[in-house]
């Protein structure tokens, strides 16, 4: 997520905090934030707090890290969340056995981890 509309969003996310757009012709929520609706094309939108609640939508658990920043965290769970107002979210989900997750839990966000650039991400947790 770059550019000046991402601002807005990715400085929410420092303070811990997920935000979404609202459509205002259909009442879509969207994220990643878009100049344009991906359903009905307005350019209106306001921007909402997210609940930061979902179901787990899928979940594969990595056993090798990407990179060497991420070694300290294998194995992890890499995850797409539908949040509640409908957007699905890539993520991953912490403070868990891997092998207790199932497809459709409930999950919250936390926001404990900051990538390399020193920006914030939402992971999630059972609950």
């Amino acid at each position: 997520m770059t550019g000046p509309l991402a601002a807005s969003f990715l400085q929410a996310l420092a303070e811990g905090h997920l935000l979404l757009q609202r459509c205002s012709a259909c009442a879509r929520h969207r994220l990643p934030p878009a100049v344009r609706c991906g359903a009905c094309g307005s350019q209106q939108w306001t921007v909402v707090p997210a609940s930061g609640r979902g179901r787990l939508a899928s979940f594969a658990v990595l056993h090798r890290a990407p990179g060497s920043q991420h070694q300290a965290r294998v194995p992890y769970v890499y995850a797409l969340v539908d949040l509640d107002e409908g957007p699905r979210i890539v993520t991953n989900v912490v403070h868990v056995s891997p092998g207790t997750l199932r497809i459709g839990q409930r999950v919250t966000a936390v926001f404990e981890r900051t990538d390399d650039d020193g920006r914030s991400w939402p992971d999630f947790q059972p609950g």
